[in-house]
């Protein structure tokens, strides 16, 4: 069995496409000053990738 390409982005990509669990991450790691700025529960998934080069 070959190595697994990208397993990192795999990973998160995996655990993100649940809002929940996205949700619960970043109210659990974001700084207060940020948290106080965003609204978690508009918290909704989107399709792709925004990673520039």
């Amino acid at each position: 069995m070959g190595l697994m390409k990208n397993p990192h982005d795999k990973f998160f990509k995996a655990a993100f496409s649940d809002i929940e669990t996205a949700r619960g991450f970043l109210q659990h790691y974001l700084p207060e000053e940020v948290k106080k700025q965003i609204d978690l529960a508009t918290l909704e998934a989107t399709q792709g990738s925004y990673v520039d080069k």
